[in-house]
């Protein structure tokens, strides 16, 4: 068969043909499209820890953005130097969002994120201020159920002075309903509080509402 095959087809334009199919392959599995390699799903595929102290994480067939400094303040729309007034991120949850709240700490100054952790707070609020500037950069609420009344404050997007309203909100829970369900009510509390807070987000977008935040996520939860 393989004769026969040979016979009809020149081998230089089956070997041409091969190698046209294999560059195809490689480009839609390593090509940087967007349909592939700008998703979570391709970051989680495959990789290792570059620098595992550092948590800098190299997924497989692209390289992650070292964010900085001054790319967080980018993102709050903040100019270097702005002073107390200056926007900041809150973030609203158990251990899980104060981990991520560590993580945007670091990227505005690592000595005090560090200074932060050794403080020993965790089921406390933290924050964490502008390197030499009195104004706050990153906020941390400890409320694991999502039920406090500083929680219930920012839903209804009804910010003081005490509680600005932030420029980034970051909300998650779930490890605590499971952990105390009877004080909690388990998954059917979870999801009534996740529930609460949607309607709340929902609800903070139409025109003659209360803003809650320029930029609010609520974190996934796993398991």
């Amino acid at each position: 068969m393989l004769g026969s095959l040979t016979d009809r087809v020149p081998l230089t334009t089956a070997a041409l043909t091969v190698l046209a199919l294999s560059a195809l392959y490689a480009l839609a599995r390593f090509s940087p499209s967007s349909r592939i390699h700008n998703h979570c799903q391709a970051l989680q595929a495959g990789g290792w820890w570059a620098d595992a102290a550092a948590l800098v994480w190299q997924p497989q067939g692209c390289t992650l953005k070292q964010y900085k400094y001054a790319d967080v303040a980018r993102c709050l729309q903040r100019p270097l130097g702005a002073g107390a007034n200056g926007s900041y991120a809150l973030f609203v949850g158990d251990s899980t969002v104060r981990n991520k709240f560590y993580a945007w700490a670091r990227l505005i100054d690592p000595d005090l994120a560090a200074q932060s952790e050794e403080d020993g707070k965790v089921h406390a609020d933290i924050s964490v201020r502008w390197p030499g500037e009195p104004g706050v950069a990153a906020m941390f609420h400890w409320d694991p159920f999502l039920s406090s009344n500083t929680t219930a404050q920012v839903l209804r997007g009804a910010y003081n002075e005490t509680l600005p309203q932030p420029r980034v909100l970051l909300m998650g829970a779930g490890t605590w309903f499971l952990r105390r369900p009877a004080e909690s009510g388990g998954t059917v509390g979870w999801r009534r509080a996740i529930d609460t807070a949607v309607q709340r987000l929902a609800a903070s977008r139409r025109p003659d509402a209360r803003a809650i935040a320029d930029h609010v996520y609520l974190s996934p939860v796993t398991h």
